[in-house]
This record gives structure tokens, sequence and C-alpha cells, in this order.
């Protein structure tokens, strides 16, 4: 199997575990008791002192854990890298592209949860390379278009403001998959590097957002967040230079809500 595809896998059980351990971590603290108390010293207690025993009781204060998916559309907008040299400069770039997320979400406290977050979009990568002070035949361009898949983890803190109007902030990490259209056939001519079939190139990936969620209905909120992806551009094989991006992602999406928040 391809060295790379084995490491995407690893990655994906690495995310999968991470979740299975929070949420058996979780578990564990729901059953946490509430201290004994001390019994009454003087003889003969009525019944309505006698103190419950600790092995009948648990605590009740916890809130129920709050499960959601949703479903959402964004633009993608990467910013542009341009490295110069002293007679030459070299810029990379991603083409603006609608995107697609999918997102499941469980909140245990306010400061405690997790987004399981898959997107996807399709843009093309441009890059110049060697382009020199004025213009010159040396430089070489590429354009490639690429499917662009994100599975990512991220640590989730949200708060509700008002019975419909809730915060939420996350922070994780995950992994981008550049698919290329024309992966296993000749797809560019490049003027320094020739013809070349691009790879399926993986990149880690580091993402954080911020957002509210509005409710709708008892079921049904709005969600509207700020999302940002921190990676390398894809090299495709060494053609081009790895330089770091963020992309945005400003993201609208409608969410099913499984448990509704307590008011």
């Amino acid at each position: 199997m391809n060295p790379l595809v084995l490491k995407f896998l690893r990655i994906a059980v690495l995310i999968v575990g991470a979740t299975l351990l929070s949420l058996l971590t979780l578990a564990q603290s729901a059953m946490q008791r509430i201290p004994c108390q001390p019994v009454a010293s003087h003889p003969g207690p009525s019944p309505a002192q006698i103190p419950i025993p600790c092995s009948t009781r648990h605590r009740s204060t916890k809130r129920a854990p709050e499960t959601s998916i949703s479903l959402g559309a964004f633009p993608q907008l990467s910013a542009t890298r341009i490295v110069t040299s002293s007679n030459a400069f070299t810029t990379e770039s991603m083409s603006p592209s609608p995107g697609v997320l999918g997102t499941l979400r469980q909140s245990f406290s306010p400061w405690l949860g997790y987004s399981v977050n898959m997107g996807y979009t399709r843009a093309t990568e441009h890059a110049t390379d060697n382009a020199a002070f004025p213009p010159s035949t040396n430089a070489s361009n590429l354009t490639l278009p690429a499917n662009v898949y994100e599975l990512s983890l991220s640590y989730l803190a949200e708060r509700h403001l008002t019975p419909r109007l809730s915060t939420f902030a996350d922070v994780g990490a995950g992994m981008l998959a550049f698919l290329p259209e024309h992966r296993g056939s000749p797809a560019t001519d490049l003027v320094l590097y020739g013809v070349f079939s691009p790879p399926v190139n993986y990149r880690p990936l580091g993402v954080a957002a911020f957002g509210i969620d509005y409710c709708l209905t008892p079921s049904l909120s709005l969600r509207a967040e700020y999302r940002g992806q921190l990676y390398k551009f894809a090299d495709y094989g060494n053609a081009l230079p790895r330089y770091l991006t963020l992309t945005s992602e400003p993201t609208l999406s409608l969410v099913y809500n499984f448990t509704h928040p307590k008011k």
C-alpha cells in the first residue's frame, strides 16, 4: 500500500482513538459520587435526617450531553504566498472555491466537548517558480485542479447566552488530502520540470473556529462561524515548494440537535 495512504490511515485511527478515549473519560467522570453526609451522633434520628448512602446516590447536577450534526457551505479563501530573492520571486496560491462541511458535535459541559469535521472543496493550485525581474522565459508555471478533503478532530468549548443563542470556539488538528484531477496520467507541461503525473498529497492540518448557534426549533439551529486552516501547500511530488498558508472558511450551517439544550 502507498506509504502516504498508510500515514493518512494511521492519523485517522489516532483521531478516532482520541475520541473514544475522551468519551470513556467523560463517562467515568459522570459516575462520580457526591460525598457522604455525616451521620448524626445523637440517638434516634428522624427518617428525614438519615443521610442517603453514597452507594445509592450519584451526582445529579451534571448537564446531559448535547449531541448534534450539521451540514454547511463555505467559500474557500486561501492566502497567496510570494517569496522574493535578489532577482526573482516565487508565488503559490489557491483559487477561491465553494465547499461543504459536515460536523458531528458532542458537548458534555460548557468547557468540555469535541467536534469531528469533514469537509470538501474543489480548487485549483497555481504556482510560478523562478519568475525574474523583468519577466523571463525561464519561469515555470503550474496550474493544477484538485479535489481537497478535510478530516479533523477539535476540542470544543460552548456557552449558552440565552435559551436560543449560544457561542462556541474550537481548536484541533487533522489531515488534508489533495487528489489531483489528472493523477495517473501526464497533466502539465512545465518549462523546468517537463511533463509529470501529479500524485495524491496529504498535509497535516491545524484548524480553529468560533461562531454562534441560534435555535430555530427544539431540533433545528442555524450556525454561523469562521474557520481557519493552517497547513502547507501541496507540492505534488516535490514539483513545488511547501509554503505555509492560511485558508479562511466563513461557514453557514443547518444543525440538527439530538438533545435540545436545557434552558
